[in-house]
């Protein structure tokens, strides 16, 4: 290498902790570096921040990535909760588990398979008009569903 002179300086990071080292060899002795400190301080600071700085957005690019990960862990399991109630039940528009709500789908169920009428009446506490009628159209999805050579209308 045939260094004659050298000037190093510690990096450090924006708390003071030393991240890495800045030097300049020469070929030539150096006289005086009073001079060439202060501009190795502020390319020291300025290689300091610029490595926290990248440090940073590695992080952030991992979380991102993570976070990215999760979401679509998130969704798939979102996919196959849902498959799984419309397996269970075949209700995709109807939610829940009181007892009432999971008899009245057991019902349903027990019909469906059928040529049977139907006659649908009573109360279901707590069932009012839209959630009647989404029964009901429940009820005739799942007859022609249940249908040999039918699709779910």
């Amino acid at each position: 290498m045939g260094a004659q002179s050298y000037l190093g300086l510690p990096i450090a990071d924006t708390s003071g902790r030393p991240i890495g080292h800045l030097a300049v060899l020469d070929d030539k002795p150096l006289l005086d570096a009073s001079q060439d400190i202060p501009i190795m301080q502020i390319f020291a600071a300025r290689a300091g921040t610029e490595l926290e700085r990248l440090h940073a957005e590695e992080a952030l690019r991992a979380t991102l990535t993570e976070l990215e990960m999760l979401k679509n862990r998130l969704q798939a399991e979102n996919v196959y909760l849902q498959e799984e109630l419309r397996h269970e039940h075949n209700f995709e528009e109807i939610v829940g588990n009181s007892p009432a709500l999971l008899e009245m789908l057991r019902q349903i169920e027990s019909v469906a398979a059928t040529d049977a009428t139907v006659l649908i009446c009573g109360v279901i506490e707590g069932l009012h008009g839209a959630a009647r009628i989404l029964n009901l159209c429940r009820v005739h999805t799942s007859v022609i569903a249940g249908r040999p050579g039918k699709r779910n209308a």
